[in-house]
């Protein structure tokens, strides 16, 4: 996967259900609740988060990784009320720069609806796009 352009503006996708969106300050209490379930942190390579504090500092790792060019986190909110569900992750794999990883949490309150898969789909689909956009433009 080429590096992400890290001067390009943070992009929405919207699904019928869903809002993909940058996760903001706002988000942090939600954050925190989510990546403080043993459910969820067991998968998540990190400690449980249990203060906010924490939860900002994940959020403005996740901005920064979005500047440098590593990654993309959406924040996956519903589109109802903007509620934070969770997030996905499309970041360029370390050492293989054709290759990415995904990485992804939703709150266990929202596990077997379907949420992550429209998430992912609409996530995958934009990057999709990038790469066809950067091809063309390079060449």
């Amino acid at each position: 996967m080429a590096d992400l352009d890290p001067l390009r503006r943070f992009p929405t996708l919207v699904t019928d259900r869903l809002i993909l969106r940058d996760t903001t300050m706002m988000d942090a209490a939600q954050v925190s609740k989510i990546l403080s379930d043993p459910c969820v942190s067991e998968y998540y390579g990190v400690d449980h988060v249990t203060d906010l504090e924490r939860s900002r500092e994940i959020i403005s790792l996740r901005q920064e990784r979005f500047q440098r060019g590593e990654a993309i986190r959406w924040a996956i909110a519903l589109a109802e009320n903007n509620l934070y569900l969770g997030s996905v992750e499309i970041r360029n794999k370390p050492g293989d720069p054709g290759c990415a990883e995904l990485g992804y949490e939703l709150s266990p309150e929202f596990w077997g609806q379907g949420f992550m898969n429209e998430a992912l789909r609409e996530a995958i689909e934009d990057v999709k796009l990038i790469q066809k956009a950067k091809l063309f433009f390079h060449n």
